[in-house]
């Protein structure tokens, strides 16, 4: 059964111009046909019993006329002999954009490494890294970052504003249960340790079998995190033990540069399913607004490293340059995660979003970093093993950061 509303009519316009269809070519898990110049329809692959998340958060976004995300314009839904009623596609307004987040990005850093690498250093030197975004929103910005980092750091500035407004959004309608904040009581905080803990030996398991397949460069790396097992339980175990003061709201849930639209002075918001080797049940859990700006902070992250993996054209990975790639790639990515960070906190402490103390922002951020992380770590082991280093290294940045008890 297919439905539309009146986002529908007003996207489609009065003169109702040709809609031919195309097929989107992009990676992804679904398949979607733009029609025209006006509406984007994606088709689930998988269907399962309920509304899929994104079509709930979708339209509870359209009906707050939020601006940047995509007008939800309709929904095809399919009802079995049971009665039950699954999502079948989705129609969204289709956004006139430049690329996603992630390509945009990528285009950043070939100019901040093209800038970075003409103050003719010592290769086998660079800037040291800060290494922790929280302290570094505190800390003055180095002298020259702004002219390194060029637009893209007003561009990150703007993402924390935009990511703040979408969970002051999601969180704006305080009666219905679906979308209402909701305290993270004690079994909350149970529940998130206990999960953590099975993430963790599942992944570090993971990790073990596959570390002699792992490249040479992140196999020491590797044997780092497995040693500190016990130290990331011990990170986690405070959440319960501290009765950490925090909120639970409806999230993106899987917010990285890829679900992000540049349209060439702003950003939009997309791919509201969340992740999708997860039940649509547990897709709609309420979790910290932390989640989505962890998995932020760790595409920051991945992004910065790409230049180690041959991603942005122009720049030459020799061998006796690395180190400098290096530490210039941790450069940009604290000081962006840090203007990233600051917008994000100024524009939450507005909406009266947060509650918490600051040590329960740093623990929780901590948490849910290590949790992005080690959720990385288990795909990457799985498809892209040279990439494992990424969400290893984050985890190790994160325990280091951690007082010693």
């Amino acid at each position: 059964m297919g439905s539309h509303n009146r986002a529908f009519r007003k996207t489609w316009g009065e003169r109702h111009p040709d809609l031919g269809p195309q097929v989107f070519k992009a990676d992804q898990s679904n398949t979607s046909i733009v029609f025209g110049d006006r509406f984007i329809l994606k088709i689930y692959r998988r269907i399962e019993p309920g509304i899929h998340p994104e079509i709930e958060i979708g339209a509870f976004l359209t009906e707050q006329d939020f601006p940047n995300t995509p007008p939800l314009t309709g929904t095809i839904t399919y009802k079995n002999n049971l009665g039950d009623s699954m999502s079948v596609a989705v129609l969204h307004a289709f956004a006139q954009n430049q690329g996603n987040g992630w390509q945009y990005t990528l285009d950043a850093l070939g100019q901040f490494f093209d800038a970075a690498l003409a103050r003719h250093e010592p290769e086998s030197s660079g800037p040291k890294e800060y290494g922790d975004p929280l302290e570094a929103t505190l800390a003055n910005l180095p002298t020259g970052v702004h002219e390194l980092i060029g637009t893209y750091a007003d561009s990150a500035g703007l993402l924390g504003q935009r990511t703040a407004e979408l969970h002051a959004a999601l969180s704006s309608n305080k009666i219905d249960p679906r979308f209402a904040p909701e305290p993270f009581t004690d079994h909350a905080r149970q529940a998130f340790y206990h999960g953590m803990l099975g993430l963790t030996n599942q992944t570090l398991q993971l990790l073990r079998q596959r570390l002699a397949a792992l490249p040479a460069t992140a196999q020491e790396d590797a044997q780092k995190l497995l040693d500190q097992q016990e130290r990331m339980r011990r990170l986690v175990r405070q959440i319960p033990d501290r009765k950490v003061a925090a909120i639970r709201i409806r999230l993106h849930d899987d917010l990285r540069l890829e679900q992000i639209l540049h349209t060439g002075k702003d950003f939009l918001f997309v791919g509201f399913g969340g992740r999708a080797d997860r039940p649509v049940s547990e897709r709609s859990i309420k979790r910290s607004p932390l989640r989505d700006v962890a998995s932020l902070l760790l595409s920051f992250d991945y992004a910065s490293q790409a230049v180690l993996y041959d991603q942005l054209p122009g720049v030459t990975r020799r061998p006796e340059a690395i180190p400098a790639l290096e530490s210039w790639a941790g450069y940009w990515r604290d000081w962006v995660s840090a203007m990233f960070l600051k917008s994000y906190f100024e524009v939450s402490d507005q909406s009266a979003l947060w509650l918490e103390k600051a040590a329960d922002v740093r623990l929780m951020l901590d948490a849910l970093l290590v949790e992005q992380s080690l959720e990385e770590l288990d795909r990457e082991l799985t498809e892209r093993p040279e990439w494992a280093r990424v969400p290893i290294r984050m985890i190790l940045r994160v325990l280091e950061s951690e007082p010693q008890p």
